[in-house]
């Protein structure tokens, strides 16, 4: 959750793999501060993403309260700054172990159920279209199917090894 200030009701979420800049701490908060996108022309509450039709990483829900500033426009998109407060432990300097858990957990949990899939094999759109339906069958919290998916998500926009 981001909140406005520290342990603060949330004006917004960012999900895993969401970049932020640590701008202090305060307590057990985070000052936190990331440029991302909306899928709009103006700032207005919406999902966050880190690029123009690229990876889902958030929700603004109050772009007041998160200090939103607006930028450039691309394509039915707008460059977004926001700030607020996050959980300090919240906030990682390297994605590394947190990809290595995910692609275990998607190894053992979706490969008990299946064989698994290339990450290559869907777009990053389509794998987060596939997800839910998977991690409801296979009984996982959002807690656990979203770190999978990120993982999915950004392993689907790196180049296929081999070619």
């Amino acid at each position: 959750a981001l909140a406005a200030a520290p342990g603060g009701a949330a004006v917004g979420t960012l999900l895993v793999s969401a970049p932020v800049v640590m701008l202090g701490t305060e307590g057990s908060a985070a000052h936190v501060g990331a440029k991302l996108w909306l899928k709009d022309s103006a700032v207005s509450a919406g999902p966050l993403y880190s690029a123009p039709n690229g990876i889902e990483l958030g929700r603004v829900d109050d772009p007041t309260a998160a200090k939103a500033k607006a930028g450039e426009a691309v394509d039915g998109f707008l460059a977004v700054e926001i700030e607020g407060y996050v959980a300090a432990d919240a906030v990682v300097a390297s994605l590394e172990p947190i990809w290595q858990d995910a692609e275990m957990n998607y190894e053992f949990t979706c490969g008990a159920c299946h064989t698994l899939h290339d990450p290559h094999e869907h777009t990053a759109a389509e794998w987060a279209t596939e997800m839910p339906t998977m991690a409801k069958n296979a009984n996982l919290q959002l807690n656990e199917a979203m770190p999978i998916l990120k993982w999915l998500q950004t392993e689907s926009l790196k180049p296929k090894s081999g070619n």
